[in-house]
């Protein structure tokens, strides 16, 4: 996705130094002052894919592949088992 850094105004917590003037609200009886930082912000272009990946979770190709990578771990164990198990048995003899 592209995107640029930019600076951008947020409200936190604590006062505003005095004989300024403060557009953050106070919130639940705390006050905010403004602070300027640096944000990544995504161009429009890229929302599409901002909200495809957003799109609600499938439980059923969720289960495809669990049960794939379970299966291939499975199978990678039984065969490092095997494999030593035989060479195992090749020391031995």
């Amino acid at each position: 996705m592209a995107g640029s850094v930019q600076k951008v105004l947020v409200c936190q917590a604590g006062t505003a130094p005095i004989g300024t003037s403060n557009p953050c609200p106070t919130v639940n009886g705390t006050a905010h002052r403004p602070v300027v930082v640096e944000s990544y912000l995504f161009d429009t272009a890229g929302g599409s894919n901002l909200e495809a990946s957003t799109a609600p979770f499938d439980v059923a190709q969720g289960g495809v592949l669990f049960g794939s990578m379970f299966t291939i771990s499975l199978l990678l164990w039984i065969l490092g088992k095997s494999v030593g198990l035989v060479l195992k048995s090749v020391r031995q003899s």
